[in-house]
């Protein structure tokens, strides 16, 4: 095992942070948007979000190949407040997909 010294939290970073809404596996979208994406959460981290001005929950979400934007895009980061969980019902599958 290496012995690094432990790197310090940026000085701003919040006490007390709120676990995440949302957990890797989750079937998710994008909202409200009319041309309405979504896929699975595939990672998450907890960053300053600028235009908010505080810091927040962030997440990589693998795009369902049913979703719009898939034929050109694999990935995507959503702000936790962009994204809500999918009603996968609701949904249409990506090809080979099976319901749960």
């Amino acid at each position: 095992m290496l012995d690094h010294p432990s790197v310090p939290l940026p000085e701003n970073f919040p006490p007390g942070i709120a676990p995440p809404r949302f957990q890797i596996g989750d079937r998710v979208r994008w909202h409200p948007i009319p041309d309405e994406e979504f896929g699975v959460v595939t990672g998450f981290e907890y960053a300053p979000a600028e235009h908010l001005q505080h810091w927040y929950w962030q997440y990589v979400v693998r795009l369902d190949p049913a979703s719009p934007s898939s034929p050109r895009i694999v990935t995507e980061i959503a702000w936790e407040n962009d994204i809500e969980l999918a009603d996968a019902l609701e949904l249409p599958r990506g090809e080979g997909e099976e319901a749960t």
